[in-house]
């Protein structure tokens, strides 16, 4: 553990895998559980971090290794971490289009080194209610999961929603797997009345917007 500590000290947090940031945030294990165990069972229940910004303390004590005061720990952390980066977005009652977000989050994420999406929750007049990372790593079918962006969605109150997530190479140009997901997530607001108004890929300076492309595509129709 002493040589992670020196390793953020002299290089921040930023080159820390997963397990070995939390490793760092829980500080230690139990006399019967030890802290990488414990960090395994969180990565096996929130593969890549997707949703555990949506995760509370009784999901986290059912953890072997996690009692009240990690868990707490750990929603309290992930909480400060969401307000600290919010400084830098959209806040709460702004009003929000595809234009506004994309121009912040190129900016906000300009040198990011792995694909985070994030999530954009509205009400019906798109103004800003929440904005949550919802998945880490690579946007894939199991980290772009629609149970977890809508299930808070749903705790929201929002009618409406924007997804975005970026492309560490700097090209904004979508892939086929950013085209399935798009239109899964539409496809799921669909079903529970709450409309997706744009997806947004995020590159280096620039921003490409599913929405504006619509009529080559017909998700927003």
């Amino acid at each position: 553990m002493a040589g992670l500590y020196e390793r953020v000290a002299a290089h921040s947090a930023g080159g820390l895998s997963d397990a070995e940031l939390m490793q760092v945030l829980l500080r230690s294990g139990t006399a019967s559980v030890p802290v990488q165990e414990t960090v395994a069972m969180l990565l096996a229940r929130w593969p890549a971090l997707n949703g555990l910004a949506q995760a509370n303390v009784a999901q986290l004590t059912a953890i072997p290794g996690i009692g009240l005061s990690k868990a707490v720990g750990l929603v309290a952390g992930i909480e400060f971490g969401q307000r600290v980066w919010s400084q830098t977005t959209l806040r709460y009652g702004a009003a929000v289009s595809s234009e506004a977000l994309g121009g912040h989050l190129v900016r906000r994420l300009r040198g990011q080194r792995r694909e985070v999406m994030l999530t954009a929750y509205l009400d019906t007049q798109m103004r800003m209610i929440q904005e949550a990372t919802t998945a880490l790593g690579g946007l894939d079918a199991a980290a772009a999961d629609p149970r977890v962006v809508f299930a808070n969605a749903l705790r929201q109150n929002a009618g409406r929603l924007i997804i975005a997530h970026n492309h560490p190479s700097g090209d904004p140009t979508p892939s086929s797997a950013d085209v399935d997901v798009t239109a899964r997530f539409v496809a799921a607001g669909q079903l529970l009345g709450i409309q997706v108004v744009d997806h947004l890929v995020i590159g280096n300076g620039s921003y490409y917007s599913f929405a504006e492309h619509d009529e080559d595509l017909s998700f927003f129709k």
